[in-house]
């Protein structure tokens, strides 16, 4: 590197250090920690001259050393030299103090100095209006502290005194005001500046009250009254053998497995332990199945569950769990599981043609989709303590309702609810439902059962997922009793699917439809928390699936008897007519290419003479 290229890159060194020392030194202040608010000066000075002498004494020589600035602590450069001096006077002040100004702040509408530098900065005003998604709570909290500049709210010994100078720092917009009405205008902009504080202080506190639950306040952990008022009642199909299960007994009927083998050294499984298996080391593909005890083609006593007397309550099994979800003071999710030991899938009388002419392997009668455990639900919104609107689970699906809805049955405010013979999904009525575009569910009302009079009650934090169990105020269970740890089970309600060469199992060519599928997983995966009133992540349909939705949504219209004739032959003349358009057309471009304008004017004369030229050619035999 030649010397007067060293010298040019030194003298703009030198250059741009100065200009960036100049503006830091003329953007600082040492007149800061001269004045302290009244209340308590005495303690801060204290502090300054026995605990922070080396930062103050740093503070007062103006100069910032740019590498040790903390930006992981929210330090930059208009606060390089102000940082170290308030985190010192923090960390020597007591915490009583310090909740004590917080109070002063939030009971007068005053601003003690040191407490103004924990207003919100610029970047989280920012991110609560475009990411937190509060314009209007964002621009509040901006008008609740508009003066001060933060990193100079030590030079004023009160908070009023900011409103009133603009030397050496940003200049902030007051109202103006003529000298003759100065101290009454001053008077007026700290009056209205104190009643925004207050009035921000209110509204930085309502977003907190979200975290907190008005249904946990009560210390008797009681379920409110309006979740049992609107809650569902289930018409059971009269011809359903399968009944609502004790989800105890069921636990105690099963043994977990992985990959059909017991998971060994486990204690006498129960509600209140059943989360130990979310322990048991498993690969991905595979999955804790809590399998029957016994041969379920034998169908053993215990799968029927328990049949509801004429008043629609069970006396012998606890079926129902409900799970409330608080997602507001005012907004709450109430979640109503049903419990059934075994679901029946549908036989060949419940398949729509024309598939039910390719169905061959189901013309036995034999029930295919059968799976042991069955978690089914109804979820209610409420607002306010009512009910806006109800969703029904259905299979891989669902269907929802506002609460106006005339589709929705109500009897004494309480939605009435359809169970499917053998699969027990949801529906708003009876008669025939169809799912999946070609099975048929068959509701009517033959047995009424009531689930929340005997019912476990939860209520869930949406942010930690923490369960907490509640009581109904004729409750008489333990208090101490939790019985929480089954809903956190995170392996399947029955047993895995079986392998294609167990003798139990079979499978329908072309659909591959299997006899037997696995269980469900348990309540906490059926999307507890939700934006509208469907799960916010539905299941992804299969291929088959969606053939299968394509082949019924034409079959009506299009392929159904002497229809197919007719639109085959419109196909195959489409097709042809296309094919012919093509080549035509095609064609029609080769030919356009092959003539192309000259826009150059050539004369008679020219062309006279190009033939005799070519007549003279061919005399002579050349080409």
């Amino acid at each position: 590197m030649s010397f007067p290229t060293l010298k040019l890159r030194a003298i703009l060194f030198i250059l741009v250090w100065a200009i960036n020392v100049g503006v830091a030194v003329a953007f600082t202040s040492t007149r800061q920690f001269r004045h302290w608010y009244p209340q308590y000066g005495f303690i801060f000075t204290n502090i300054t001259q026995l605990y922070c002498t080396s930062e103050y004494e740093k503070y007062l020589t103006g100069f910032k050393n740019h590498s040790e600035i903390d930006y992981m602590a929210g330090g930059g450069i208009y606060t390089a030299l102000t940082q170290p001096v308030v985190e010192c006077i923090l960390k020597n002040t007591s915490e009583f103090l310090k909740s004590s100004m917080t109070g002063a702040e939030i009971l007068l509408g005053v601003m003690p100095t040191i407490i103004g530098l924990f207003a919100p900065s610029h970047d989280e005003i920012a991110m609560l209006s475009n990411v937190g998604r509060r314009p209007l709570l964002a621009a509040g909290i901006a008008l609740a502290s508009p003066s001060p500049y933060f990193s100079r709210a030590f030079e004023y010994s009160k908070p009023t005194e900011i409103l009133n100078h603009d030397d050496n720092r940003l200049a902030h917009w007051r109202p103006a005001s003529r000298p003759s009405c100065r101290p009454l205008c001053r008077l007026v902009v700290w009056i209205l500046v104190a009643q925004i504080q207050r009035f921000m202080v209110l509204a930085k506190s309502h977003p907190a009250q979200h975290g907190t639950s008005s249904i946990l306040d009560d210390g008797n952990r009681t379920v409110p009254e309006y979740i049992t008022r609107y809650a569902p009642l289930v018409w059971l199909h009269s011809e359903d053998p399968f009944r609502p299960s004790d989800i105890l007994e069921h636990v105690r009927r099963t043994t977990p497995m992985v990959n059909q083998q017991p998971v060994p050294g486990l204690p006498v499984l129960d509600l209140d332990n059943l989360d130990l298996l979310n322990d048991v080391d498993v690969d991905d593909r595979q999955v804790v199945a809590l399998t029957s005890n016994d041969d379920v083609t034998d169908l053993p006593a215990w799968l029927y569950g328990e049949t509801p007397d004429e008043t629609g309550r069970l006396y012998n099994a606890t079926a129902c769990a409900v799970i409330i979800v608080e997602q507001s003071p005012r907004d709450v999710d109430v979640f109503y599981f049903y419990f059934y030991s075994y679901d029946r899938g549908a036989n060949i009388s419940q398949v729509l043609e024309p598939l039910k002419s390719f169905a061959m392997g189901m013309a036995d009668g034999m029930h295919y989709g059968c799976h042991v455990g069955d978690w089914e639900h109804n979820m209610v919104r409420f607002r306010d303590g009512k009910p806006t609107g109800i969703y029904y689970s259905q299979h891989s699906s669902g269907a929802a309702y506002e609460w106006n809805d005339t589709h929705l049955s109500l009897e004494d405010q309480r939605p009435l609810v359809y169970s499917a013979y053998g699969s027990h999904a949801n529906f708003a009525s009876p008669g025939d439902h169809v799912h999946d575009s070609v099975l048929v569910d068959y509701c009517d009302d033959g047995q009424l059962w009531d689930p929340v009079s005997s019912a476990y009650f939860y209520h869930m934090d949406p942010t930690s997922f923490e369960l907490t169990r509640l009581f109904p105020p004729e409750s008489t269970s333990p208090r101490d009793s939790d019985l929480t740890s089954f809903l956190y089970f995170n392996g399947i309600w029955g047993d895995a699917q079986y392998a294609g060469d167990d003798p139990r199992q079979r499978t329908v060519p072309v659909f591959g439809l299997k006899r037997y599928v696995s269980g469900p997983q348990g309540p906490i995966f059926k999307g507890l928390i939700r934006k509208g009133l469907f799960p916010d992540n539905l299941e992804p349909k299969k291929f088959i699936q969606l053939a299968v939705e394509f082949l019924m949504s034409w079959y009506p219209c299009c392929l159904r008897g002497w229809r197919f004739v007719v639109f085959l032959t419109v196909v195959v003349a489409c097709i042809i007519l296309m094919v012919v358009g093509i080549r035509y057309g095609v064609r029609w471009c080769r030919m356009r290419k092959g003539y192309k304008r000259i826009d150059a004017e050539i004369s008679l004369e020219d062309l006279v003479e190009r033939e005799e030229v070519v007549l003279n050619y061919s005399e002579d035999g050349r080409k």
